[in-house]
């Protein structure tokens, strides 16, 4: 019997911890090898395994990944927060790092010269221009044709040419550029100084400098950005890029974030966050994209609710009501001291004022009962008593013992008028 409750206690240890792993067994979908999705998750998989977490990668496209997150298929997804407007069933995690979308203008395009959208649209009017975005279906692509769309820039005033996948990353994009001489070049990603520095030095430049900000640029960031594609302006220092890159660039940004079911269990959700945060300088080593990676980052330009997990994870350090207004209550209570002091010194001094006035009225008795003319004497006295009642209703005399004795000063002093008027 003792045998048999030993299996069974150690049968329900090993199941039990079999359950506690496959906690921390998670699905992540990214797009293709090579992107940085898929570095990002290889990095979280790397360094997060000592943690006990054990991911399964599955490579697919952007939009497919999203999907399959939505539906419960697959746990989480490392994806543009722009890879899909409809935020049913998906949760954010935390964004991972910022994704941007550098544009650059043939130096021989008469696009060179324009200084405005309407400038710009006309000289598209004009003449047929090329542009090349993305390889085809990727969020990438939709992001940039999108941004384009939303400023007036419909596809049938351009010819849209595709960058090749992954696969050809470098090569391909320079073969491309090589052969059509187009007129914009967008690529969306992190800065990749390889391919833009040869890409500048096939005489391409940058659009998108701060010195325009004054003018086309400025309206687009400080409205149309996050109203309609959730972006925020990022600056590229100069020669982020390349050697050739002699000023600050700006760019539209987007985060990309780990998001996951919104069924994705609240305990899993919150360890998670908090795992992948403090392995961020080991993250940083094997990817500098997480350099980016923060908790304070702006909620505005998501397009998912957070997970309730991670937002509590988030304020994990808020103080609470207490320990919010401490140092509040501290100032008030410090007045508070500060105020009472002072009114005690108030109290007291006015207290002193009153404690003189009746010192005079006791040294005016004095004076009038050494006056020899008693009928005029007794005249001063009821003088005098009528002055220190008003003062009294007045306050500006206490009714204390010093005015009690002062009253029977005046009625011994009248009592001895009398008797020497008699």
């Amino acid at each position: 019997m003792r045998f048999t409750s030993i299996i069974f206690l150690l049968t329900a240890i090993l199941f039990l911890g079999a359950c506690s792993e496959h906690n921390k067994k998670l699905t992540i979908t990214t797009y293709l090898p090579g992107s940085d999705s898929h570095n990002a998750a290889l990095a979280i998989k790397e360094v997060l395994a000592d943690d006990g977490w054990d991911f399964t990668i599955i490579t697919q496209s952007h939009q497919e990944g999203v999907e399959a997150v939505r539906n419960g298929d697959i746990d989480l997804a490392i994806t543009s927060n722009d890879i899909s407007i409809d935020p049913k069933g998906l949760r954010s995690l935390i964004p991972l790092y910022d994704e941007v979308l550098i544009t650059l203008v043939n130096e021989n395009s008469p696009l060179v010269e324009a200084n405005t959208m309407e400038e710009i649209l006309v000289i598209a009017k004009s003449s047929k221009l090329k542009i090349v975005f993305s390889h085809k279906g990727s969020y990438s692509q939709k992001f940039a044709q999108r941004l384009l769309t939303e400023r007036g820039f419909e596809e049938d005033l351009y010819e849209a040419h595709y960058f090749p996948k992954k696969s050809e990353y470098v090569s391909g994009k320079i073969e491309l550029v090589q052969l059509e001489k187009p007129d914009l070049i967008n690529i969306v990603g992190n800065v990749d100084s390889e391919v833009i520095g040869k890409l500048m030095d096939l005489g391409y430049l940058f659009r998108n400098k701060v010195s325009q900000l004054d003018n086309l640029e400025a309206s687009y960031f400080s409205s149309f950005a996050l109203k309609m594609v959730r972006s925020f302006p990022v600056i590229i220092p100069a020669y982020t890029t390349s050697i050739k890159q002699t000023e600050a660039v700006v760019a539209p940004g987007l985060f990309a974030s780990l998001i996951s079911n919104k069924n994705l269990d609240d305990e899993i959700a919150y360890d998670l966050v908090r795992d992948i945060i403090r392995a961020q300088p080991e993250l940083i080593r094997h990817n500098s994209n997480f350099f980016e990676m923060r908790e304070d980052f702006d909620s505005r330009y998501l397009n998912y609710q957070i997970h309730p997990a991670a937002m509590n994870y988030f304020e994990r350090d808020e103080p609470g009501f207490f320990e919010r207004y401490a140092e509040l209550g501290g100032v008030m209570f410090s007045m508070f001291v500060v105020f009472m002091t002072l009114m005690v010194t108030l109290n007291r001094i006015v207290k002193r004022r009153k404690k003189d006035r009746i010192d005079v009225y006791y040294l005016e008795v004095l004076e009038i009962r050494k006056n020899e003319n008693y009928q005029q004497a007794m005249e001063q006295l009821m003088a005098l008593e009528t002055k220190a009642l008003e003062q009294l209703v007045d306050e500006k005399l206490a009714a204390d013992s010093s005015f009690v004795v002062f009253m029977q000063q005046l009625s011994q002093a009248r009592l001895e008028l009398n008797q020497k008027i008699k």
